[in-house]
């Protein structure tokens, strides 16, 4: 594909019947600013058509989805995935229920002395220390930074907690004292799904903004990335990758594949050759139309349905030629 897109391919995902998918469509392959009267009326139809209204209409009044204290718990209909879900699909951080919705979250998931998120919890006491999930904290960082709570004291704790405590290592921490309790985040080695979910928040640190610290996590976390993740020491993907990495899906909640995995480090600004051959399986996947397909785990199990799997989906359709252009051009 290289640097030119197909004007078939761009009218397709510009249809007027998915107003998220024509927002990024705009702003991540047309490169069309915010200010820009076309991505400000796409913007304001996401919010009337499409499946974040859906989304909303189902919100209760005091911001939540589901069990007041089940928000993570109620997979995938739950207030923590419907947080993901309308960042992902560029919800408008001044709607006051979106806005309802982050401070639940804050309020009920987020451990108040350390910054990190936790799968139990409630609004009085806010999350548990012993429920606190690193994939999690790193979710709800990158969500709620996407819904205007990048600047929020208590979301830039959060990043602080992904920075301090996020280890990005091959080995298992020696104890299990806080927050390593739990073997399926930490044990054998770093949860890898937790180390993508934990750079994809701090990538969106701007660069002048980013503390020493900051800077440093996310390095290491890169490194491991692309070492644990696409390298492999040196024998690629089959040697590394877990098999459904392969099967390209959105949203990802706690999961990944190779294509999150490739857009996540080129948010970072990093280009590797130890990406490359993700690049080619990433355009390998394009079929006769030059469309991606829906293949994820989570499709079919959300509060509304994104896209039908096996589906050719414009949501990984914009994904695959993001990652390819933004490659190709380093």
């Amino acid at each position: 594909m290289g640097r030119s897109l197909d004007e078939e391919i761009i009218a397709w995902l510009m249809d007027a019947e998915n107003p998220s998918a024509r927002y990024l469509t705009m702003t991540e392959l047309l490169g069309k600013a915010d200010t820009d009267g076309e991505v400000i009326e796409a913007g304001e139809t996401i919010m009337s058509t499409g499946p974040v209204p859906r989304i909303l209409e189902k919100q209760m009044p005091e911001g939540h989805w589901g069990g007041i204290d089940r928000f993570y718990q109620e997979k995938y209909k739950g207030t923590v995935w419907n947080l993901i879900l309308l960042a992902e699909l560029r919800a408008d951080p001044g709607d006051e229920r979106v806005r309802k919705a982050c401070e639940y979250i804050l309020q009920a998931s987020q451990h108040r002395d350390s910054g990190a998120f936790s799968c139990r919890g409630d609004l009085e006491k806010g999350g548990t220390s012993n429920g606190i999930l690193p994939c999690l904290t790193a979710n709800m960082v990158y969500a709620l930074s996407r819904l205007g709570y990048m600047n929020d004291e208590r979301v830039k704790k959060g990043i602080s907690w992904i920075s301090r405590y996020q280890r990005f290592e091959a080995q298992a921490p020696p104890g299990k004292e806080w927050p390593y309790r739990y073997d399926r985040c930490w044990r054998p080695r770093d949860c890898r799904s937790g180390a993508v979910k934990a750079v994809k928040a701090l990538a969106l640190v701007s660069s002048e903004e980013r503390s020493n610290e900051i800077a440093s996590s996310l390095h290491k976390g890169c490194e491991f990335i692309l070492e644990r993740c696409l390298w492999g020491d040196g024998n690629g993907l089959e040697s590394t990758a877990r098999k459904d990495w392969f099967q390209f899906g959105y949203p990802h909640m706690w999961g990944t594949d190779l294509l999150e995995i490739i857009n996540v480090l080129l948010q970072a600004n990093i280009r590797d050759d130890r990406m490359d051959e993700a690049i080619r399986f990433i355009a390998s996947k394009r079929n006769e139309k030059g469309k991606w397909l829906q293949e994820g785990r989570f499709s079919n199990r959300l509060i509304t349905r994104l896209e039908k799997k096996g589906s050719e989906s414009r949501f990984i359709t914009i994904e695959a030629i993001k990652a390819i252009m933004k490659y190709d051009m380093s």
